[in-house]
C-alpha cells in the first residue's frame, strides 16, 4: 500500500482513472441524468490499484478480513466525497453514492436533484422506526403489574401526543414526497391544506372507532 493521502488527492486520483465515464456523464442533456453506475468490486480494483487497500474485499480469506475490507472501502469512499462533493482538486464536483450494493458517481448537479428525495426516506425510515418504539413501549406498560393506573394513563397520553406527531410528520413527508416526484413547484399553503384534511380524518376516525366500542359494550 502506498503513505496515506489527502481527501484531495484521493478524489484527483479517482475523477483521472473514470475520465471517460465522467466525460460521458457531462454529455448527457438532463441534468439528473449525469451519472454513472459501478460495483463495489470494480471501486476495490481501482483502490487496490492505487495503493489504498491490500485487496479487494471479494478476495479476502476469510469473513473477519472480508468486513475489515468492506469497512475500509466505506472509509476511502466518506473521506474522498469530503473534497468531491465541493469540487477541490477535481474539474467537476461529485459525490460517490453507495446504497443496497449498488454503487454510483453523481455529478453534483445529480446530487443535489437527487437529495431531497433520500432526505424524505431517511425521514421516512425514522418515523417508522419511532412508531414501532411507541408500540413496543405500550405492550411493555400493558404488561408492567408495578405501574399504577395514573402511571399508565399519563404513559398512554404521552404515547398518544407521541403518535399523532408522528402521524401529522409521515402525511408532511407524503406530501412533500408526492410534490417532489410530480416535478410541480412546491406549494406550502396547499401542503398545509391537505396535512389539516388528513389529520382531521385521522382523528374523527379514531373517535368514530371509540364509539363503536362504546355502543357494543352498552
Amino acid at each position: 500500500m502506498t503513505d496515506r493521502v489527502s481527501n484531495v488527492e484521493l478524489a484527483r486520483q479517482f475523477y483521472d482513472y473514470h475520465a471517460l465515464s465522467f466525460q460521458r456523464a457531462v454529455q448527457r442533456d438532463k441534468p439528473g441524468d449525469r451519472f454513472f453506475e459501478f460495483s463495489n468490486s470494480e471501486f476495490d480494483d481501482w483502490a487496490v490499484g492505487a495503493g489504498h487497500m491490500t485487496r479487494s474485499a471479494r478476495n479476502a480469506g476469510d469473513e473477519i478480513e472480508r468486513r475489515g475490507l468492506t469497512q475500509q472501502r466505506y472509509q476511502l469512499r466518506d473521506r474522498m466525497n469530503r473534497a468531491a462533493r465541493k469540487g477541490d482538486g477535481v474539474v467537476r464536483a461529485f459525490s460517490v453514492e453507495a446504497r443496497g450494493g449498488k454503487w454510483r458517481v453523481n455529478l453534483s448537479e445529480a446530487y443535489v436533484l437527487q437529495k431531497p428525495g433520500s432526505i424524505i426516506t431517511g425521514i421516512r425510515s425514522t418515523l417508522s422506526y419511532s412508531e414501532r418504539q411507541i408500540e413496543h413501549t405500550r405492550k411493555l406498560v400493558q404488561q408492567n403489574d408495578f405501574l399504577t393506573d395514573e402511571d399508565r394513563m399519563v404513559l398512554y397520553a404521552n404515547l398518544g401526543m407521541a403518535q399523532m406527531f408522528i402521524f401529522n410528520s409521515i402525511q408532511t413527508v407524503e406530501l412533500v414526497a408526492m410534490t417532489a416526484s410530480s416535478g410541480e413547484k412546491p406549494d406550502l399553503r396547499r401542503l398545509r391544506r391537505r396535512m389539516a384534511i388528513a389529520l382531521n380524518d385521522e382523528i374523527t376516525g379514531v373517535r368514530r372507532k371509540r364509539i363503536a366500542v362504546a355502543k357494543k359494550k352498552a
